[in-house]
């Protein structure tokens, strides 16, 4: 890598690299010839919760994507991502160069949970509320994830990435690889930087943007690098 780089932009680009290997085993629907490997996504699926140890069928999947030299909470984090991402593919890779954290990208979909609630509620004669609320449920699950470390780290991420999914809301999944792997350090910047990006209000509320009929996440929370 270029020596010019910091250890953040090293190890965001390490990232990127692993995603993308990642993208090769999504399907193409577009018509662009991309095969992908359905087989592949299956097997990191059924990795979900397990211990590497127990992982043997992610391993001809995951292994020749992992960059040398990894600690083993790095190694683990790599088989998480992986499996989460089998979980909640994403075909193409992130290209904007803002980089959202999984705390704003949460908190867009806190924001638009809210909103939707507001809009089904009022009264047709009512003026529209400013929003600007958190939806509650999503603030809880954010909250047990920020207090989750080890084997419960994987398990409330996990319901963090089920929650997007199922909201369609899009995640930069090179950056959350690079922030799982800061997860244990114990300054706790990881969390507290997601925590900033979750409850801060401010120009990043604007546009909700990193749907999939949206352009990507942007906002005051974002990073140009790996964000440690």
């Amino acid at each position: 890598m270029d020596k010019q780089q910091t250890f953040g932009e090293q190890q965001l680009a390490a990232a990127e690299k692993f995603v993308a290997g990642l993208i090769r085993y999504v399907p193409d629907e577009e018509g662009t010839g991309r095969r992908g490997n359905r087989a592949a996504l299956a097997a990191l699926r059924r990795a979900l919760g397990k211990p590497i140890g127990e992982t043997l069928d992610a391993f001809p999947y995951v292994i020749p994507l992992l960059p040398q030299g990894l600690h083993p909470w790095d190694e683990q984090c790599h088989y998480l991502v992986a499996s989460l991402f089998a979980l909640y593919p994403d075909p193409e890779p992130w290209t904007s160069a803002r980089r959202p954290s999984l705390g704003l990208t949460m908190r867009l979909m806190a924001r638009k949970r809210s909103d939707e609630r507001s809009s089904n509620t009022e009264a047709p004669d009512e003026p529209k509320s400013s929003g600007g609320a958190l939806d509650p449920a999503v603030e809880r699950r954010f909250v047990a994830l920020l207090n989750a470390s080890g084997d419960g780290f994987a398990t409330h991420l996990r319901y963090a990435v089920t929650l997007l999914k199922s909201h369609d809301q899009r995640i930069d999944w090179a950056q959350l690889l690079c922030d799982a792997r800061g997860w244990q350090y114990p300054d706790r910047g990881v969390q507290r930087a997601w925590a900033r990006d979750f409850w801060a209000s401010g120009a990043h509320d604007a546009k909700p943007a990193g749907d999939r009929d949206g352009d990507d996440a942007t906002g005051a929370g974002d990073r140009d690098d790996s964000g440690e």
